[in-house]
């Protein structure tokens, strides 16, 4: 009868392979240790190769697509004047060309690509001399950008909106509904957020996460004055005995002609009028009291925007339910959110307004 093997072991002698131990003997079977791990060693060296030939095909690829595009876009304004070139001689420039085209080879998004030549293009755009402390916050964002995703950079384009931005020309409603349409909604198109996300930006120094918020509604607040439903008689009269001569101050009310309504976007604007006016402190605090009786309160603005634009509420509802209403941006965090709204809404930002 034969009896059963008492172990099996792997011997790591060259020339042994797997070894069944019994009380008869003991039988060889297989390849040896040297054998197997040659074999393996080939195989993987083997498909390493493959994948380093690719890496490397992929990796000139992209080179190329960035030079390319980045050549076309400074052919777009400036690559052959001299001011131009002659950027191109200071290291910090080409150390800053050579992080971003070794960060697209290593991600390889367009949006990734299309953010870091924006950066490039406005880094060629300030000289040192003009401000020294932009071109430094430029390329520390060459630097943080690679680290984040496309649903951060929109995070801190909708922050650099609500928190830093100021719309010019906005007359009636139907200026403000196609600025929100043009320039707010084409952010929100895929918007899911975590938490994570604005730890992230934290970590990577784009910014901070305050106590404090801010409120939306008070952003919205600044254009305000085109929502007016115009003056009561009672408070013209009042007006008048504050002011007597208030009619300067006044138009026809653009939501009813019956009316007249103080002719400008918001209170702030209507307090510095007055102050120029040599009106006092106390005078001009029951004016804005009569101002604010002609504009809706935040509840019936925020309904009246959504009713115009009814997609907006997903933003309402986001800003009171997320970490965006604490985000307090850092000077990288506001460069990479307008470089991303430039790219997003073909605009283009002074950025020197902001740093």
């Amino acid at each position: 009868m034969v009896e059963k093997a008492s172990k099996i072991e792997v011997d790591s002698n060259e020339n042994s392979g797997v070894v069944v131990g019994s009380n008869l003997g003991s039988i060889t079977l297989g390849m040896s240790y040297k054998d197997v791990k040659e074999l393996c060693y080939d195989i993987v060296s083997y498909e390493l190769l493959n994948y380093k030939r690719e890496a490397e095909e992929k990796a000139k690829q992209r080179l190329t697509i960035f030079s390319e595009e980045l050549i076309e876009k400074l052919s777009e304004k400036r690559i052959t004047s001299e001011k131009c070139l002659e950027k191109f001689k200071d290291p910090s420039v080409l150390n800053d060309v050579f992080e971003a085209e070794k960060s697209y080879i290593k991600r390889g998004t367009k949006e990734l690509k299309d953010l870091l030549i924006n950066v490039i293009d406005k880094r060629l755009e300030y000289t040192e001399k003009d401000n020294e402390l932009l071109n430094i916050v430029l390329s520390e964002a060459i630097k943080v950008a690679p680290k984040l995703t496309n649903i951060q950079y929109k995070i801190l384009s909708l922050g650099f909106i609500f928190k830093h931005v100021n719309w010019t020309n906005i007359l009636n409603k139907d200026n403000l509904v196609a600025r929100i349409i043009t320039e707010i909604l084409p952010i929100l198109n895929n918007f899911e957020t975590k938490d994570s996300d604005y730890q992230h930006l934290v970590y990577t120094g784009c910014g901070t996460l305050s106590i404090g918020s801010d409120n939306l509604i008070s952003w919205f607040r600044q254009y305000d004055g085109i929502f007016s439903n115009g003056l009561e008689v009672s408070e013209l009269e009042n007006l008048k005995k504050l002011y007597v001569d208030c009619e300067k101050l006044l138009q026809i009310c653009i939501n009813d002609h019956s009316k007249k309504q103080f002719a400008f976007i918001n209170k702030f604007d209507l307090e510095e009028r007055l102050k120029q006016e040599k009106i006092d402190n106390q005078t001009i605090k029951k004016i804005l009291q009569i101002y604010g009786k002609t504009v809706p309160n935040d509840n019936d603005l925020e309904t009246e925007l959504i009713t115009m634009v009814p997609k907006i509420k997903f933003l309402f509802d986001y800003w009171k339910e997320n970490k965006i209403k604490n985000l307090q941006m850092s000077s990288v965090g506001i460069v990479i959110g307008a470089e991303n709204l430039e790219k997003e809404l073909n605009q283009k930002f002074d950025l020197s307004i902001w740093i």
